[in-house]
């Protein structure tokens, strides 16, 4: 929590010197009556931070009668709403009680440096807001984004009587290899944050990272590379293909004594602490 907290104050003030510098940033700070603070970075067609507040006030109200659920957590609730001047866009309120990664600017910040870096690479980011009360606690933090289309990869190889996706595979493990050139950390690698893009442009990559709150700014080490690809565990042949494709794109290869720490020790207790985790919610929600 110590980290994320450094690291959302990091994020506010560079979000101030990229919009100092004339990037398509807007940031504001704004007093709340009833005190505290209301922290927000707009970008793209909400760059204005006034417009950004009242298009999220307006949103919230619409939420109830016209917003679909996309996804509902203990650590965040998704919505997709209609709107008639942005079309289909997608909220991410962040549950402030979130024991980490419950800040909403860093992870836009992460965000608009993909997509500037790699266009389509993320749902085109509007803006993130992050309310504070009088004592400096975190009430609120929203994430907004455009809708991107499309189909999860944990839907696309689920399919019933699929074929090998080898081809698909390799070209993620490619893609990305790109965003961690980027200098795009993607945290919670699992496949159903993976969007296999319905009709992306020719010079666009075919994927979309749906969930921005799974982005960080960083250079991952080579540790942290291996971890990525081990951890997305996609059924074979479509791991080995997704592992060759991202070594290939990155040009080198992790030494062996850290390949088999991972694949002989490190997965093997997490996937053994998972299940006794599992087991023991199983059997209070049954003892209760």
């Amino acid at each position: 929590m110590i980290r994320d907290a450094w690291s959302r104050r990091w994020a506010w003030r560079r979000a101030r010197r990229l919009a100092a510098g004339g990037e398509p940033l807007g940031v504001a700070c704004r007093p709340r009556p009833e005190g505290g603070r209301d922290y927000l970075v707009g970008c793209e067609a909400l760059r204005d931070p006034a417009q950004l507040g009242a298009a999220l006030t307006a949103w919230r109200e619409q939420l109830a009668a016209g917003g679909e659920c996309l996804s509902r957590t203990r650590a965040h609730t998704v919505y997709r709403l209609e709107t008639a001047e942005h079309g289909p866009v997608v909220l991410k309120r962040v549950e402030p009680a979130k024991p980490y990664r419950r800040y909403a600017i860093p992870t836009l910040l992460a965000g608009w440096r993909l997509h500037r870096a790699l266009p389509g690479s993320v749902p085109a980011p509007l803006g993130a807001l992050e309310r504070y009360d009088g004592r400096g606690r975190l009430q609120e933090a929203w994430l907004l984004a455009r809708y991107e289309p499309g189909q999860s990869l944990r839907e696309l190889l689920r399919e019933p009587g699929r074929g090998p996706r080898t081809a698909l595979a390799r070209s993620l493990g490619g893609y990305l290899a790109q965003v961690h050139e980027a200098g795009v950390l993607f945290r919670d690698a699992h496949p159903a944050n993976v969007l296999v893009r319905s009709a992306p442009p020719p010079e666009e990559p075919a994927f979309s990272l749906i969930d921005l709150d799974a982005l960080r700014l960083a250079r991952p080490s080579m540790l942290e590379r291996v971890k990525l690809l081990m951890k997305l565990s996609l059924p074979e042949p479509e791991q080995r293909a997704l592992v060759q494709g991202y070594w290939q794109e990155a040009g080198r290869r992790p030494p062996p004594l850290i390949q088999a720490f991972l694949e002989y020790v490190y997965y093997p207790i997490k996937r053994l602490r998972r299940g006794a985790v599992a087991w023991l919610r199983a059997r209070c929600a049954s003892s209760s």
